[in-house]
């Protein structure tokens, strides 16, 4: 369906409510976690994308 013209308002709807719209979130979500992110792209301490408080599932 990602490779047809959309007809009247279809396109909006789908960049609205379509499941790609919640992948970067999902992604993001996902490595802001994680310290070793953080330290490889360099993110500053306190950013979006290396809080001070961290969500740990796992204890490694």
């Amino acid at each position: 369906m990602w490779c047809l013209k959309p007809k009247d308002g279809m396109a909006k709807s789908m960049l609205k409510y379509g499941p790609q719209v919640t992948l970067g979130p999902k992604i993001n979500g996902m490595v802001q976690n994680m310290k070793e992110f953080a330290t490889a792209f360099n993110c500053p301490a306190h950013s979006k994308m290396n809080p001070s408080k961290k969500c740990q599932v796992w204890d490694y």
